[in-house]
């Protein structure tokens, strides 16, 4: 009988699971909902005493974080437009047509011409750059600022073609990549003419030409069935217009009801506090009471400390990275915090990084002192996450990297990002109970064998 109970609990977690999965646009939110509440609890247990009222509690509680939420996208919308407006800037080169075409490095002209300067007259402003022993480049981008005289009509930044006014044009990277890839004898030259010269590289160019000169492509271009190809255009963009929309409302909506299910869960908790001991068994239910007391307190505590660490690792890296100048720091900083959230994560944040920096420490736009204190910001947000990890988790999990790892994978392969929210919960409470209830049966057979 006790078999068929287990095969029959068993069989009704797989009916849950699959349905969860199967309607996972419905449960994705009432997960970070419950999560959202066991991060809560605690203090809504403690708000309410005060208040009077535990929907107060909830709702004041609630309402603020969604407040500061809201603030800091709101602060963060200046951020990133001046983030995009640096990194556009960075990619595509800046400077009008006189200075673009013969810029290939980097012109700073912020120390010896104001970049909102609105009156000047470029003549001036090249005998002064050549009076405080400007670079010959800088000289010629300032003789060259259109127009050469101004009285208030436009500052000295779009007379350049300083997209982004920061007192600097850059070339961009694609032109400095066709620059260091033409000069064979630096190093990214001579890698570049290494992998040039490999079949794999010869093969993909091939297939890239191939794949440009397809027959719908020549037929488009020359006017051949025209509107058929144009028609066909139409339909895979209006496609990706429509999924794009439907996936902005999914998760706008998701947003939405996170915090609506985060209400209704925080003013079920004492209700089920008091209800679930009266489905146990009276023989092991102080037992199974204290093993769901250990599940509770170990989901809450790593989800509140994790979310804590998080914060910290991001706010460190940001905060080094915005400092020193890193192309979009502040956000990849940030987004760093963000990733700490799955371990080894962060890593697809700090390739792209690695890559930038180290073409501007190639075209000569930093030093190899600022590629380490890059490094060293990354560093130490990592070393910070080492050391915060066991003093505000402490054995809230006790889940080492590896089990965190197969565990998150798992999720993720199984359940998709439903999965991945709750692969860390679950692995935490089969760790409990073999703990509570597999382990102690083995050693008492491994005892009598």
């Amino acid at each position: 009988m006790q078999r068929w109970r287990w095969i029959a609990g068993l069989g009704g977690l797989a009916v849950v699971g699959w349905t969860m999965w199967w309607l996972s646009a419905v449960f994705v939110p009432l997960a970070i909902g419950l999560l959202l509440a066991f991060v809560l609890a605690p203090t809504v247990d403690k708000l309410e005493p005060k208040l009077g009222s535990r929907a107060k509690a909830a709702g004041l509680l609630l309402s603020g974080s969604g407040l500061v939420l809201a603030l800091g996208t709101v602060a963060s919308i200046p951020l990133l437009a001046t983030e995009v407006q640096h990194w556009i800037a960075a990619v595509g080169g800046e400077g009008n047509k006189e200075i673009a075409k013969d810029l290939t490095v980097f012109v700073d002209y912020g120390d010896y011409a104001d970049p909102d300067l609105d009156q000047w007259d470029s003549a001036t402003l090249a005998a002064t750059a050549t009076r405080l022993r400007a670079p010959a480049h800088v000289v010629e981008a300032l003789q060259r600022a259109t127009p050469a005289s101004s009285t208030g009509d436009t500052d000295l930044a779009a007379a350049l073609g300083d997209r982004d006014g920061d007192g600097r044009l850059d070339p961009g990277y694609v032109k400095r990549i066709q620059v260091l890839a033409k000069n064979r004898n630096s190093a990214l030259g001579q890698r570049l003419a290494s992998v040039e010269r490999t079949k794999w590289f010869r093969d993909g160019m091939t297939s890239l030409q191939q794949a440009m000169n397809r027959e719908q492509i020549k037929k488009l271009l020359t006017g051949g069935q025209t509107w058929s190809t144009a028609g066909d255009v139409g339909k895979r963009l209006l496609g990706s217009v429509l999924t794009w929309l439907s996936l902005a409302t999914t998760v706008a909506l998701g947003a939405l009801l996170v915090p609506v299910y985060a209400f209704f869960l925080l003013m079920a908790l004492p209700r089920w506090r008091d209800r679930v001991p009266l489905y146990f068994p009276a023989s092991n239910r102080e037992t199974s009471l204290r093993i769901l007391r250990r599940i509770r307190d170990s989901i809450s505590a790593f989800v509140r400390g994790r979310l804590v660490v998080c914060a910290i690792v991001g706010l460190v890296t940001a905060v080094g990275w915005a400092a020193l100048g890193v192309r979009l720091g502040a956000l990849a900083g940030m987004a760093v915090g963000a990733l700490t959230l799955i371990p080894l994560a962060n890593l697809l944040v700090l390739a792209p990084v690695t890559l930038m920096s180290l073409l501007d420490v190639a075209s000569d736009v930093h030093s190899w002192a600022w590629f380490a204190g890059m490094l060293g910001a990354f560093a130490l947000g990592q070393v910070a996450e080492s050391v915060l990890n066991p003093l505000i988790l402490g054995d809230a999990v006790q889940l080492d990297t590896l089990t965190m790892l197969v565990a998150l994978f798992a999720g993720g392969a199984v359940g998709g990002f439903l999965g991945l929210l709750l692969a860390v919960p679950v692995a935490a409470t089969a760790r409990i109970l073999a703990e509570e209830l597999l382990l102690p049966r083995w050693r008492a057979w491994a005892d009598e064998a």
